[in-house]
């Protein structure tokens, strides 16, 4: 069940459409306001910069809190480990229950107050849980990430949160990391291979059900979960990642550098992937994976770069810098006009199912005006002509 009302969640996506259609004039002045007025609801959301300070003042309110209970209770949440897992318990679901009513009374919807207790409460209780796991089965990551799976989608679930489907994500593949290292040094050259399947399947996956009915209030997370994959993807097909980073994870060396035919295939890979990423949102029109395909692309430039010096970075990059400015110039020209189905114009079929929910709005409501206008010109009640009303007035009515 979701913490905030549906209704909260659907008007917004449905204002954010309708705001694009306005913007590409689509629809008149007076038809965007009194839709976006029908759509308005009852919360508390901020501008940016209030938000982003009301986050900070309730992480200092909190911290304060915490802070004058340590000062007499200090020996119960510093000496003694479940003593301290307990207080993080307590003070984790005392977080939450000051969200929930946040939200159901105070009408707060990414406010910043929500967002600071929702991240408070889940660090304290991840932590309690930490403890908990330390004081049972000894430390072993792998068993406190799949004991807080289940807490992370429940959040996910109840909160529809982007940092939350960040960290389910995270763990999620850091377990398939984890289950592969379990079984020696000589499996970690499968570490790549697993999690490009894993984020694969987690891709398709996303795409199938983004724009159904049923996941129309997790739009953001899925968007959010559907870029996570994709930048992952490349990052376990990226030789620099894979041949650097990796070591530093798991102490293990995937790759020798330029010694097994291993690493030729993630240099292939390194600058194969960008290429598809670009082709293949070309052909599906998908502009997310356009942006992360440039994205990548120049990642992997670095990469290569990184190996592959020729001397004098600020001359080879001048040039690629021209390069890829001439070659925007010329697609921005060539797709002005739309060709293949792809253009340079902003597209408005994005998002089926709330395009026809906004188009339902729209007709709805411009039969509403339209009825009423008819109303108030056909059927004009007049209550005749008496007089009354201000000093020295007649006694007529």
């Amino acid at each position: 069940m979701l913490a905030y009302p549906k209704s909260i969640i659907l008007n917004g996506l449905l204002v954010k459409k309708v705001k694009s259609w306005y913007a590409q004039q689509l629809l008149s002045t007076e038809q965007y306001v009194t839709i976006t007025n029908s759509l308005k609801t009852e919360t508390f959301t901020p501008t940016t910069f209030i938000k982003i300070g009301l986050f900070i003042f309730t992480g200092i309110l909190f911290s304060a809190v915490i802070g004058l209970f340590s000062l007499f209770f200090g020996s119960m949440l510093f000496d003694n480990q479940l003593g301290g897992t307990i207080v993080c318990a307590l003070f984790g679901g005392g977080s939450f229950w000051v969200l929930e009513y946040m939200i159901k009374e105070k009408k707060h919807f990414n406010s910043g107050v929500d967002d600071a207790l929702l991240y408070i409460g889940c660090a304290l209780l991840l932590y309690a849980l930490y403890n908990l796991v330390n004081l049972v089965a000894g430390d072993s990551p792998l068993f406190f990430c799949v004991v807080a799976m289940p807490l992370l989608i429940f959040l996910v679930k109840h909160y529809a949160d982007k940092v939350m489907v960040f960290c389910v994500c995270s763990v999620l593949f850091y377990i398939i990391g984890l289950l592969i290292y379990k079984f020696g040094d000589a499996q970690m050259k499968l570490v790549p291979l697993a999690l490009m399947l894993a984020t694969g399947v987690l891709y398709v996956g996303i795409k199938k059900y983004q724009n159904t009915e049923l996941w129309v209030l997790y739009t953001a997370c899925l968007q959010f979960a559907e870029s996570y994959c994709l930048l992952l993807f490349y990052a376990v097909c990226n030789y620099y990642v894979v041949s650097e980073l990796a070591s530093s994870i798991f102490g293990v060396y995937l790759l020798q550098y330029n010694s097994t035919w291993l690493a030729i295939v993630f240099y292939v890979l390194t600058g194969l992937i960008p290429l598809v990423y670009i082709g293949y949102a070309l052909y599906k029109k998908d502009k997310l994976l356009l942006w992360m395909g440039l994205l990548i692309t120049a990642f992997a430039a670095f990469t290569f770069k990184k190996y592959f010096s020729m001397g004098h970075p600020e001359i080879l990059f001048t040039l690629l810098g021209m390069l890829l400015i001439g070659i925007a110039y010329l697609a921005i020209n060539y797709f002005k006009t739309g060709k293949h189905g792809i253009t340079y114009i902003e597209d408005l079929n994005e998002d089926h199912f709330m395009k026809s929910n906004a188009e339902a709005l729209i007709i709805a409501q411009s039969f509403s005006n339209q009825t009423a206008s008819d109303v108030s010109s056909s059927e004009t009640t007049d209550f005749g002509g008496g007089q009354g009303g201000g000093a020295g007035s007649g006694g007529e009515f």
